[in-house]
C-alpha cells in the first residue's frame, strides 16, 4: 500500500504594502486631544520627517515628555501611542501616531 501525499501552493499576498515602499516617502506625525465637554477636533499635524526613523523618535520623545508630564502613556501599535490624564468624566485623551504622507487617517476608511 502507498502512501500519498497532496501538497497545495497557496500565494502569499499581503493586504498592506511592505514597509520597504515607505521607505523613500515623507513621514507625518500628527495627534489627536480628545477633552470631555469639547468638541472633537479630530487628528492635526506636529510635523514631517525625511525618514520614518525620525519620525519614530520624535514620538519616543514625546512619550517621555507625557510620561514626565503625568499622562498614562502606552504604545498601542507600531507607531502610535495612546495617553490618559485626568480622572472619572475629566479624563483626557491623546493619540500621537507616525504615518507615511501617503496615508492621511482624517481620511474614512475604504
Amino acid at each position: 500500500m502507498r502512501n500519498s501525499v497532496l501538497v497545495f501552493a497557496v500565494p502569499l499576498t499581503t493586504v498592506t504594502p511592505p514597509l520597504q515602499s515607505f521607505a523613500e516617502c515623507t513621514w507625518v506625525l500628527w495627534t489627536m486631544l480628545t477633552i470631555p465637554a469639547l468638541p472633537d477636533q479630530g487628528w492635526g499635524v506636529v510635523t514631517a520627517f525625511p525618514t520614518m526613523q525620525e519620525c519614530e523618535t520624535a514620538l519616543a520623545k514625546e512619550f517621555v515628555r507625557q510620561k514626565n508630564e503625568g499622562w498614562q502613556v502606552n504604545y498601542v501599535q507600531p507607531r502610535m501611542t495612546l495617553a490618559f490624564k485626568g480622572k472619572g468624566e475629566k479624563i483626557a485623551s491623546t493619540h500621537w501616531r507616525c504615518l507615511p504622507d501617503s496615508v492621511d487617517p482624517r481620511e474614512p476608511k475604504r
